[in-house]
Formats: structure tokens, C-alpha cells, sequence
């Protein structure tokens, strides 16, 4: 094998093609101005810029410089200059600090979130669109960037929070908290801002709220008591014995290998609570256990449904965990690009776009029905096959008689679903 060089220009982020259209579908081009010239590039194409480099997996500030004499990358991001590494990283400073651009984002968020068929949870014949609340850890170790601090996984990093939409995982909201901050820590503010943003996609009446323990507070249920909830409570000082003398009276026992299930409900201080608890008679050995061990958990929810579908629709929260991995991994936004911790919000607050413009593209090629290399009966994509496989798809842009065109190779075995999803945005 020769290396050899050519003068062809082929690029490696085709896919980049139907993640502009998403943004300047969703009011990109109208919420900032895409205008610059030598001397000043404006904000429109600093924002763009970046978030072209984050749909590529990329969050480094100097991996702009890869593309800034890119003639293609600038054909399909409708610019007309590219940032400097040095321009970026300080004109992201300075925009992180304005609330007019960020409210500008926000309205380009809901636009962005408009078309969505979200998945949903079925029960009782009606069907609900999760919303998963969670914190995730970003581990950022040996740095000395702001708010960092010792997170409760025992690692030194940030503790955000972020809201998931739909089976699919859309993200909805997200905030950049420090390290050491409990997870409650302005928690209420954010549950407002999620129930806000819902009734301005007109979704809130359809939306079930997931959260886990951690957020077991009164004033939590108090912001989301409009809306449908299941929030598992922490026992706190209540006794395992109390719950199993409940259950024994109200719950229906099940046997199985040496444990008795009780699942049922009550209802205390005007809320409902369904309880499963279990009786372990028997170790994973089949031997008796002189003491059986008792394991309760119980559930806050206004859903007035069977308990065991109660806990079946709280067991599928943890899908979200797939959905930190997928940002924090597929995306590389583990390690946040600045020293600055109001920089980093506005990162990841761009992040959460491109994260949704990527799982558009990934749901609208697996809703097209047409044959590609992956199986077929897969609901949704990962955001690392999507940037693997769709977002950096070689591609040869060429100008010919005043239009600009897209080559792709023609055996490539995405091209067909990639051509039908692209007129369908």
C-alpha cells in the first residue's frame, strides 16, 4: 500500500449536512446573525462554529482549527468565516454571561424539540412521555477548574442535572452544578423551568416525571403536582417491619425460590404510595436463612393505576442512564472544555442541542424503514453510531452552475436512508 496525496477535496462530516438544516429549521439563522467579515465574526457564527464541532463528538476549543480554511465546512455551515481557537474560547466567555443569547437558545431549543414524536410509556390503555430527572457525574480530576469539587461518586468533578423526554431520551434540560452540591440544591427552580418548558410544547398533561430517591422532598412533589409522577421515596427512619406488616395485610404475597412479594398501595397524608416488599427466605445457595432479610420500596405517584405497574414504569428510569453515557461518552463532554464554570454551563447548554439535533437525526434515519447495516428492529441509535456512521460520512462538496452539491459514494450503505430523511426535514 502507497500513501499518496490528491488535490480532491474529500471530507470526513457529511452528516453535518442535515444537522445544519435541523438548526436553521429551528430558527438557527433568525435568532442570530450568521453575518461576519475579517474583522469581526459575529455571534451567530461563533455559536454555530461550535456547535458543528460538537455534533462531531469534538469539544475542544482548538479543534476549530482544523476547519477554519475549510471552504466545505463553511459551505455547509452558511458561513462565511471560522472563529479562531483563541476568538472561540474568549467570544463563549462573553457570551455565557448574557442572558439575551441564552434566552435566544432556549426558543431555538423548543423550535428544535416542536416536530418530535416522543416515545411514550403505555398503561391502562392511555400512554404517558417520560420525563427521567437525574444527576450524572462529570468527572473531572487533576484540574483545577472552577467548581469542581468531591461528588458523592467519590471522584472529583461536577454533578449536573439533566431532564430526558422520551423513551428516545430528547434532552430537555440540564444544569451545571459543582461537585459538592446535594442533589436537592436548586432542584425546585429546575422542576419549574422543565414544567415550563413542557407547557410550551404542549405536553405537559401527557408527561409522566421519574425521579429516584434523591429527590424525595415534599417541595419537589409540590412543583410537579399538575402533572403525573412516580418519585421513589426514601424510608428514612421508618422500619423494614412496619412496611412488611402493612404489606402482609394489604399486598397480595407471591412465592418464588424462597421469597415471598408483596406489591400493593396505601394512602398517607393525601398521597398515594404503592410499596413491593419482599421477604428473602433463602440465600442465592437455596440455604434457609435463620433471619429473613427484609427488602422494601416504595413509591410517591398520583397515577391511579395497579401498584405492579406502578413499579414496572419507575424500573425503566434507569434507561437514562444509557442516556448520560451517550453524552458523556459518545459526545465527550465528561471533560468540559474551560477553567470557567459559567463557561462550562453554556457548553453543556449547547451540548444539549447538539445532543438533540443528533438524536433527531438518528431517529428520523430508524423511522425511515429502510435497510441499513445495523439491525432493523432497533427503536432507536446510539449518538456514537450516528456520529460514527451518518455525521461523518465522506462526502465531495462541489459548486456547479451556482447550486452546491453533495457527493456521496454510491454503494454507501446509508445513503438511501440518509437522502430520505434529509428532504423530509
Amino acid at each position: 500500500m502507497i500513501i499518496d496525496s490528491t488535490s480532491d477535496k474529500i471530507n470526513i462530516f457529511g452528516g453535518l449536512i442535515p444537522a445544519n438544516k435541523i438548526l436553521y429549521s429551528s430558527g438557527f439563522n433568525k435568532f442570530f446573525d450568521l453575518s461576519s467579515n475579517k474583522s469581526d465574526i459575529g455571534d451567530g457564527a461563533v455559536l454555530c462554529s461550535y456547535l458543528n464541532l460538537l455534533i462531531q463528538g469534538r469539544y475542544h476549543f482548538d479543534e476549530i482549527e482544523l476547519f477554519r480554511d475549510d471552504e466545505s465546512f463553511q459551505m455547509i455551515c452558511e458561513l462565511c468565516h471560522i472563529p479562531s481557537s483563541a476568538t472561540l474560547r474568549q467570544r463563549l466567555d462573553l457570551l455565557s454571561l448574557e442572558d439575551s443569547v441564552l434566552n435566544k437558545l432556549n426558543s431555538m431549543h423548543l423550535n428544535l424539540l416542536k416536530p418530535v414524536s416522543f416515545g411514550t410509556e403505555s398503561y391502562s390503555g392511555a400512554n404517558l412521555i417520560p420525563c427521567d430527572i437525574d444527576v450524572s457525574v462529570l468527572e473531572n480530576a487533576n484540574s483545577l477548574k472552577e467548581g469542581t469539587g468531591f461528588t458523592y461518586r467519590n471522584c472529583v468533578g461536577y454533578a449536573p442535572i439533566f431532564a430526558h423526554l422520551g423513551t428516545e431520551g430528547y434532552l430537555l434540560a440540564n444544569e451545571l452544578r459543582r461537585g459538592e452540591d446535594h442533589s436537592q440544591n436548586g432542584t425546585p427552580e429546575f422542576l419549574n423551568s422543565c414544567v415550563q418548558k413542557l407547557e410550551a410544547l404542549n405536553l405537559l398533561d401527557r408527561v409522566l416525571f421519574r425521579m429516584d430517591s434523591a429527590f424525595d422532598c415534599q417541595d419537589n412533589i409540590d412543583h410537579i403536582s399538575s402533572v403525573k409522577y412516580i418519585v421513589k421515596r426514601n424510608l428514612r427512619k421508618e422500619a423494614k417491619e412496619y412496611w412488611l406488616e402493612i404489606a402482609r395485610i394489604l399486598g397480595g404475597p407471591k412465592r418464588l425460590n424462597g421469597r415471598i412479594n408483596y406489591i400493593g398501595s396505601i394512602v398517607k397524608d393525601s398521597k398515594r404510595i404503592v410499596f413491593e416488599v419482599e421477604l428473602i427466605t433463602k440465600d442465592k445457595n437455596g440455604q434457609l436463612l435463620l433471619i429473613p432479610e427484609i427488602k422494601v420500596d416504595t413509591y410517591w405517584t398520583n397515577l391511579e393505576i395497579d401498584p405492579a405497574k406502578v413499579i414496572l414504569l419507575y424500573n425503566e428510569h434507569g434507561t437514562s442512564e444509557q442516556f448520560h453515557s451517550e453524552l458523556k461518552t459518545d459526545m465527550n463532554i465528561e471533560k468540559l472544555p474551560s477553567g470557567k464554570f459559567q463557561t462550562n454551563q453554556f457548553v453543556l447548554h449547547l451540548a444539549m442541542i447538539a445532543f438533540n439535533v443528533l438524536r433527531r437525526i438518528g431517529q428520523g434515519i430508524v423511522q425511515t424503514k429502510i435497510k441499513v447495516p445495523l439491525k432493523m428492529n432497533a427503536s432507536r441509535r446510539r449518538i456514537g453510531s450516528i456520529i460514527k456512521n451518518i455525521i461523518m460520512a465522506p462526502t465531495k462538496i462541489v459548486r456547479h452552475s451556482n447550486k452546491i452539491f453533495a457527493k456521496f459514494y454510491e454503494n454507501w450503505k446509508w445513503l438511501e436512508a440518509f437522502e430520505k430523511f434529509y428532504l423530509s426535514i
